[in-house]
């Protein structure tokens, strides 16, 4: 996960399609489609908070007609998620009038228009999980069903597992909306499927339930992959086969953890996090979702600061293989920041979230807190930093191989605190 480094200083904030979020005051200017979306959201407006929007719109919206969209399995087994998608409807005529540069490219009726819907979704815990950090959310979305485009348009997540009881940490980015390329939509499978599920009735009344569906079979192809990527998932399932192979009772994979199949904390996994003053790291076991506490879990915090600061800390082992990285951490070390490792063990086949942040006062450089989740696998290694560089902060979480060799493990965007319960 990558975001770009801010001129300034910047704290916790949202991450969600790898848009950062801002807070979208009255005085801000937004985007030409951020201006599209607040003339569309007027009904809701009387606060000076405007992402406060989102929490009348979900308020407001009432009991919708949906349609149950299957979302793409994953290796969790802690929790089944269900999704259901409301019809779209249509936006405000008057709100058009703001798409000045793109005026020509929506209408407002029919397959030309932008459509808006609700994307729920609720959580059924299995195989003895923890609903402690669960939640359940919903996010409004509009459609652009000729192009294939996606705005994202606000979200709101519940303490509750079904959407029930207040909405809580409400989103909305009217400063930097923009829609999503519909090559972009494509390539993200439960996106796909929600236009497919909105759009299709939309499309089939304007042009008839074959072309409808040649129309959206054209726009939600998936991306056909280059030479390297085939290249690179061919590798990528040789060497995770590899790594799943039958190992060694002393193997350091073995000892780890049991294998998977059990109820939810019997199977282990380990991470290694690299931290430093400036430049921390939270960690947060059986959730998708950042918790208060991430911090001290993943050897950060003020007092771990105040030991990189005085160049005291050291790194704590709990004995996995090393990397070049855990041999080489010394060079991340700079003038008041030593760097440092923190191994520890983590629920295999659950969602494990890591919240990282850069912010260097001396540089005047920031990056926004970066919270991604991933579900790691019974018995394996992983490890987790963030680069930065002149115009770039990275989340990098990679699963350790045979010999240190790392392989890059794919990351998804996580809820930035954990919604309060009770």
């Amino acid at each position: 996960m990558k975001q770009q480094v801010n001129g300034r200083r910047s704290g916790r904030a949202w991450v969600a399609l790898a848009l950062t979020v801002a807070a979208g005051t009255a005085h801000a200017a937004a985007t030409e489609y951020g201006d599209f979306l607040l003339e569309a959201d007027a009904p809701y407006s009387g606060t000076f908070l405007k992402y406060h929007n989102i929490l009348k719109a979900w308020t407001m919206a009432g009991k919708l007609e949906s349609l149950e969209v299957p979302l793409v399995e994953t290796a969790d087994r802690s929790r089944v998620l269900r999704r259901v998608v409301s019809a779209g409807v249509p936006m405000p005529e008057k709100a058009y009038k703001e798409l000045k540069r793109n005026a020509e490219k929506a209408t407002p009726s029919g397959p030309g228009a932008w459509y808006l819907y609700w994307s729920r979704i609720t959580v059924q815990p299995i195989n003895g999980a923890s609903t402690a950090r669960m939640f359940s959310s919903a996010e409004r979305r509009a459609v652009h069903c000729e192009t294939g485009r996606i705005l994202e348009a606000g979200k709101v997540v519940f303490a509750s597992l079904d959407l029930t009881g207040a909405p809580q940490q409400p989103w909305m980015d009217y400063l930097r909306l923009e829609p999503t390329p519909a090559r972009q939509v494509a390539a993200d499978a439960n996106l796909a499927a929600e236009v497919r599920a909105v759009c299709g009735p939309i499309l089939a009344a304007a042009y008839g339930e074959e072309e409808s569906r040649q129309r959206l079979d054209t726009l939600m192809a998936t991306p056909e992959k280059s030479e390297e990527q085939r290249r690179f998932d061919t590798m990528r399932q040789e060497l995770l086969a590899a790594a799943r192979a039958p190992a060694p009772a002393s193997s350091s994979a073995s000892t780890a953890a049991a294998a998977g199949g059990g109820p939810i904390g019997s199977a282990k996994a380990r991470i290694r996090l690299f931290q430093q003053n400036g430049l921390g790291g939270g960690l947060t076991n059986e959730a998708a979702c950042a918790s208060s506490d991430s911090a001290s879990s993943a050897g950060s915090g003020f007092w771990k600061a105040f030991g990189s600061l005085a160049g005291v800390a050291g790194n704590t082992s709990i004995g996995m293989p090393e990397t070049e990285a855990s041999r080489t951490v010394g060079e991340r070390s700079q003038l008041g920041s030593k760097a440092y490792f923190v191994e520890r063990e983590v629920t295999a086949e659950a969602p494990v979230t890591l919240d990282f942040s850069f912010d260097s006062q001396g540089q005047g450089k920031s990056c926004n807190t970066l919270t991604m989740s991933f579900v790691p696998e019974a018995g394996a290694d992983y490890e987790a930093r963030m680069d930065v560089g002149g115009l770039y902060c990275r989340l990098r979480v990679s699963r350790i191989l045979q010999g240190g060799q790392l392989l890059p493990e794919p990351l998804t965007p996580a809820a930035a605190n954990c919604p309060k319960k009770g």
